[in-house]
């Protein structure tokens, strides 16, 4: 029997390491998408990939904005096309205080 996953939790609902899929215990404070058993395999995925792609996985734990109206929503997808607005305002803001250690 096939188990389905719902798209709230799209790996299930018990967070596993990215490395060896034991229950994880380390959450990355960046993206909030990557999870890890321990900071060694937090460690060890951010050299290996992680640096690189942290920062495009933010998008994808925030909340998009709903406008009700096609023109507040041309208005905002113009703001964020020209930079004023930024994707996800409280994960860029820490962007510049999270350290891998």
């Amino acid at each position: 029997m096939c188990s389905l996953n719902p798209l709230a939790h799209p790996r299930g609902p018990k967070l596993l390491c990215e490395l060896c899929h034991k229950p994880a215990a380390v959450q990355c404070r960046q993206c909030r998408v990557a999870y890890y058993c321990d900071s060694e395999h937090q460690r060890a995925d951010w050299v290996g990939i992680h640096e690189r792609v942290c920062q495009l996985l933010i998008p994808l734990r925030c909340p998009v904005p709903f406008h009700a109206l096609e023109v507040e929503r041309e208005q905002h997808r113009a703001r964020l096309l020209s930079g004023q607005v930024p994707h996800c305002p409280s994960a860029i803001r820490n962007v510049h205080t999270h350290t891998h250690t």
